[in-house]
């Protein structure tokens, strides 16, 4: 079995690669990912109008991603008050007995936490109604959410294509969010919950990544999938979740909790 990888760190990389790159030998001829016709299944009019949305941020969903988020997130450090010689409010009686230490002063200390890879492939079937990449991207985030309010700091990627076909696997990520990073709505809704993601971006990759050799590929673009036993990220799918609420998901993929 042969496993084809490649993560971009950002939306802007993937953008200039996957423009950069010309077709590879076996996708040649295949252009899917440029079509204009079915706008309603690609979600955009063409391939160049998702651009404009990922790149500008997608905001027609953007309030129903956000009535859907439960935002609660904690802090990654806790505050302690504590005499010290400067602070942001006297201690009087401290201060009426002349001690050095007569401020109060709002000690951070860091909470321990721990981290969790997640790589989400929002990829489905020929079939796949726009509104179920927006139901479960909601899910995802409210997932992402419920882990860092229990002190458990996400690194999200965006598969723009995990698929088989015959002897060769593929996964192509977009890193979102690092450990440190918030949630930035505006900037994660496209990757994660239009299809175009998928039928323009993850086409577009399979159409010019280079190590490809199958020519079935052409036959469909492959069958997704979420089997990646050799790796230490958790990987998840559109199809996986689909009948799962937040906390199935957790209980079911996020092992490290």
């Amino acid at each position: 079995m042969k496993i084809i990888r490649e993560n971009f760190n950002s939306i802007q990389e993937m953008l200039k690669i996957l423009n950069e790159r010309k077709n590879n030998n076996v996708m040649i001829d295949e252009f899917s990912s440029q079509k204009k016709d079915s706008p309603d299944w690609y979600g955009t009019n063409s391939y160049e109008e998702a651009e404009e949305l990922i790149t500008n941020g997608y905001i027609e969903i953007l309030d129903k991603i956000k009535a859907g988020i439960k935002f609660d997130a904690s802090e990654n450090s806790k505050i302690v008050p504590e005499n010290n010689v400067f602070g942001y409010i006297p201690n009087v009686p401290n201060a009426m007995m002349n001690l050095p230490k007569s401020m109060i002063y709002a000690k951070r200390i860091p909470r321990k936490i721990n981290t969790v890879d997640l790589v989400y492939c929002p990829v489905g079937a020929a079939f796949t109604e726009p509104q179920e990449f927006i139901d479960n991207g909601i899910k995802v985030l409210n997932v992402i959410n419920s882990l860092e309010k229990n002190n458990i700091r996400v690194s999200l990627k965006v598969a723009l294509k995990c698929s088989e076909c015959g002897n060769e696997v593929t996964l192509a990520t977009v890193t979102l969010k690092n450990f440190k990073e918030k949630l930035n709505l505006q900037k994660i809704c496209f990757p994660i919950a239009h299809p175009s993601m998928l039928r323009r971006f993850g086409f577009k990759w399979l159409e010019t990544t280079p190590e490809l050799t199958n020519p079935l590929w052409t036959g469909g673009y492959g069958r997704t999938t979420t089997n990646y036993p050799e790796t230490k990220k958790i990987i998840f799918g559109l199809t996986d979740i689909e009948n799962l609420n937040e906390e199935q998901i957790i209980s079911r993929f996020i092992k490290r909790m």
